[in-house]
């Protein structure tokens, strides 16, 4: 009998990617952290997609277990599953069949950014998907995986620019290394982009999942989606540029200059790169804390209280 079941998806499909994957992991290493929870008694149920083995590899260096299933086999997975909880978090208007599982066979259950207005009989939070009715509604609920990195002092290179385009999409970060690169003001400096590039250029640096933070926390300027890593950026201060895959990302970075009058820059398309970039490098840092890693602890908090109590 597991303790927790969390029931997400990554995918190359745009609207997906790979942040709902890494909030779960955070809030499954948060519990074991902070709360003591047993590694071997949480287990994460996929989808099975073309990204099957990268999945995986993820979530078993976390090590964590991890079933898959086929599309059509969902309902009866979630009904066979031996665990006491589960958590969803997909954003997605979730059906009343899945619904009903999750609240008639399992203790407890927890919904992340579901669209529906109502499902009872569970705890709703929504850090993305914003609801009036929702008790835990709003940015101020956002989990990242910056809840379990360390909150040490970290010293940050001026000339260090760090790409990143969710997940999956490397390609057009080696593009906006491309296009930035043949600007003569930027050729002194280093760009941090994801590994698996063939490049091999002194001025890069690769990332993987062993130095991500590490190289975040060290660049003054983070290009991004509007996904968890434009948020982690916020909260780490930085200077920020964002290319939004989506409706949903591009409400993030609205929402945001709306509620705290920043002024974060969308970009299109990379025509306009090199100006909109230029006038970046100039400005000031305007978020002053527009969010705060210390509301990740009491999120998580909550989540432990409500399936504990």
């Amino acid at each position: 009998m597991y303790e927790i079941a969390f029931r997400c998806d990554a995918s190359k499909f745009y609207k997906i990617g790979t942040g709902h994957l890494y909030r779960c992991l955070a809030i499954a290493e948060g519990l074991t952290k902070k709360y003591k929870l047993k590694k071997n008694k949480i287990i994460f149920i996929c989808k099975k997609n073309n990204l099957f083995n990268k999945i995986k590899k993820i979530i078993k260096n976390k090590n964590f277990k991890v079933v898959f299933f086929n599309r059509e086999n969902e309902e009866n997975l979630l009904n066979k599953l031996k665990s006491k909880n589960i958590i969803f978090d997909r954003i997605q208007t979730e059906s009343k069949k899945i619904i009903k599982i999750a609240t008639k066979k399992y203790q407890k259950a927890i919904f992340f950014d579901a669209y529906n207005n109502n499902i009872n009989g569970c705890l709703r939070i929504n850090g993305i998907i914003h609801k009036k009715k929702i008790k835990y509604s709003g940015y101020k609920y956002l989990i990242t995986p910056l809840l379990n990195e360390k909150r040490d002092k970290f010293k940050i290179d001026e000339k260090k620019i760090f790409i990143n385009l969710g997940g999956i999409n490397k390609i057009l970060s080696y593009k906006i290394y491309k296009n930035l690169i043949k600007i003569k003001k930027f050729k002194d400096f280093k760009f941090c982009l994801p590994e698996g590039s063939k490049f091999s250029k002194k001025n890069i640096e690769f990332y993987d999942s062993t130095n991500f933070y590490k190289k975040i926390k060290e660049s003054k300027i983070i290009i991004c989606s509007g996904g968890l890593v434009f948020f982690d950026a916020l909260i780490l201060d930085k200077k920020i540029l964002v290319f939004a895959k989506d409706r949903l990302q591009r409400n993030n970075i609205l929402n945001i200059n709306r509620l705290f009058n920043s002024k974060i820059q969308i970009i299109n398309n990379l025509k306009d790169l090199k100006l909109i970039f230029l006038k970046l490098h100039k400005s000031k840092n305007k978020y002053k804390k527009i969010l705060n890693i210390k509301n990740m602890d009491l999120t998580l908090k909550i989540i432990y209280n409500y399936l504990y109590d």
